[in-house]
């Protein structure tokens, strides 16, 4: 059973023809689909297999919450589980431009979620306030607190 109620006719067709091209955008670091396998509107993804340090061998789950007007306007994406990365707030908000003013009608869910895998192998991103401090920040911020 299909969840489309508060859906546009266009949301649900760019969801579909999204669905119907899943096979041709194949990952190795991520999968995603429709949560319980039919919830259009609020969608599962995982991330694993990042070539990083910090998160080999961790798998990443995240919600992909879909707004009815959707392509113009961006998904609600947070992480589930902890992430211990600099560009991810702690209630798993991401810190990445194309979910805010840089979004695009044209951005798919496929070229999201290689977004945010990219994000979180990047240089952590500098003066966010609810960020997740670096360890060189942590040793500083205690430093300048001893004088």
């Amino acid at each position: 059973m299909l969840d489309i109620e508060g859906m546009s006719s266009l949301c649900l067709k760019r969801i579909t023809n999204e669905i119907r091209d899943l096979p041709g955008w194949t990952s190795n670091i991520w999968t995603a689909r429709p949560g319980n396998g039919y919830d259009l509107m609020n969608w599962e993804a995982i991330i694993h297999n990042l070539d990083d340090p910090r998160h080999r061998g961790k798998k990443y789950r995240l919600l992909i919450e879909i707004p009815g007007e959707y392509p113009f306007v961006p998904p609600r994406v947070r992480f589930i589980d902890h992430v211990k990365c600099e560009n991810v707030f702690y209630d798993g908000e991401i810190c990445i431009d194309i979910l805010k003013e840089a979004w695009s009608p044209n951005i798919t869910m496929w070229v999201l979620l290689d977004s945010i895998c990219s994000v979180l192998t990047d240089k952590p991103v500098t003066g966010l306030v609810n960020k997740v401090r670096t360890l060189s920040e942590m040793v500083q911020n205690n430093m300048l607190s001893l004088v």
